[in-house]
């Protein structure tokens, strides 16, 4: 039996959502590192985190280096002011 082109797309399609949801998080984590440093370092009392703190740690030296960071932080200070917040 010849397989239906539906069926060969139902089989992939976890994987592609797994996928794009990998990709978000991984561009989320470069373009806002400060954050998921703070978060990991919070959580690493017992030092089971530390493999990721170091990896979030090169990931934000990174975002510095090639100026994703500069764009977050404008990011973050539109979005505040569209909300009503202040000093952040």
């Amino acid at each position: 039996m010849i397989p239906q082109q539906h069926e060969i797309i139902s089989t992939a399609f976890p994987w592609r959502w797994a996928g794009m949801l990998y990709l978000v998080l991984f561009l989320a984590a470069f373009a806002f590192p400060d954050g998921l440093v703070d978060w990991l370092d919070d959580r690493n009392a017992g030092g089971w985190l530390s493999i990721p703190l170091t990896a979030a740690k090169g990931i934000d030296i990174a975002s510095k280096t090639l100026g994703v960071k500069a764009v977050a932080v404008e990011l973050r200070r539109r979005f505040s002011s569209v909300i009503g917040e202040r000093d952040i």
